[in-house]
């Protein structure tokens, strides 16, 4: 299509990087995304052009000796620290490892990352053009003032589930997949995002703060916390009940009747009208955070 080999195609992108913003940068060419941000990530920066090209047959040779696994694309320390106690130790341990005892212990992930490790990548960079969602949700993100961790994440989540669970109500929605994902601080880079989907629809405060908490327990890396984002999709109209036998009707319904209520206040006296005593920790942005937005009104 350019008429050129993809180093001099490369080169030529490099090249105009350089001139028009005064900037050096490094490349990867491979076969696939994957082993082409690998080849980058691992090699170019050691290369006298900041080009590494790598193939398939440079999969074993290059790839498999990666060490520690937190040096891969898309393994964190806490992921590795996991690997490593299942004997895990090289990317190529993770190649060699059973596919199937991979998919029990980490479901999708497991599988996803085995593939990669073999040099399997079947994203396409169309893949991430024009992209449209397949229905309508509800989401909210939210970039924090300051770092958080584990143990003080939880009531940003909490108040953000909060809100997306007040707007499925006004709406008269339910939902059955859950969004969750964090933004790690500028220093580390990264994060994660993941969605899961529930068998029964819900707006439920409870029951999607509860997942939400399970995604981040499971993938969280146990660095700097800056941006938290939650979707709520697959979403339906909220005009039939699934029933749960483990579970005291009477009880939801109380419990629905006192959102709705806390709802109609919010609504007509502002967002601060009704707080929860966790809004007045340190930690929590809910009262400013409903100031900017007109929930400040007597």
């Amino acid at each position: 299509m350019y008429n050129m080999s993809d180093y001099e195609l490369t080169k030529k992108i490099m090249d105009i990087i350089k001139s028009r913003l005064g900037l050096l940068s490094a490349a990867g060419i491979g076969p696939n995304m994957l082993i082409a941000k690998i080849a980058m990530d691992i090699e170019a920066k050691h290369t006298k052009d900041n080009i590494a090209k790598w193939t398939y047959d440079d999969v074993k040779t290059k790839m498999w000796p990666i060490t520690p696994l937190s040096e891969f694309w898309g393994i964190g320390k806490r992921m590795e620290r996991n690997f490593n106690l299942m004997g895990i130790n090289t990317i190529g341990d993770l190649a060699n490892y059973d596919i199937k005892k991979l998919k029990n212990k980490f479901g999708v992930m497991g599988e996803e990352l085995w593939n990669h490790a073999n040099g399997i990548d079947l994203a396409k960079i169309g893949d991430f053009n024009n992209y449209h969602p397949k229905d309508k949700s509800f989401g909210h993100s939210q970039v924090l003032f300051k770092d958080y961790n584990d143990e003080n994440i939880g009531i940003i989540i909490k108040e953000m589930c909060e809100v997306l669970t007040a707007r499925l109500r006004k709406n008269r929605k339910k939902c059955n997949v859950i969004s969750f994902g964090i933004g790690y601080s500028r220093a580390f880079k990264g994060g994660f995002y993941h969605s899961r989907k529930i068998p029964a629809s819900t707006n439920d405060i409870t029951e999607i703060y509860n997942l939400c908490m399970t995604m981040f327990n499971k993938f969280y890396e146990d660095y700097p916390i800056r941006k938290v984002s939650i979707s709520l999709g697959g979403l339906e109209n909220n005009t039939t009940e699934q029933l749960n036998l483990f579970e005291e009707y009477t009880e939801k319904v109380k419990k629905d009747n006192i959102n709705h209520a806390v709802d109609e206040i919010k609504s007509k006296y502002g967002k601060n009208s009704i707080i929860k005593a966790s809004n007045l920790l340190k930690d929590s942005t809910a009262i400013e955070r409903n100031k900017k937005i007109g929930g400040h009104r007597a």
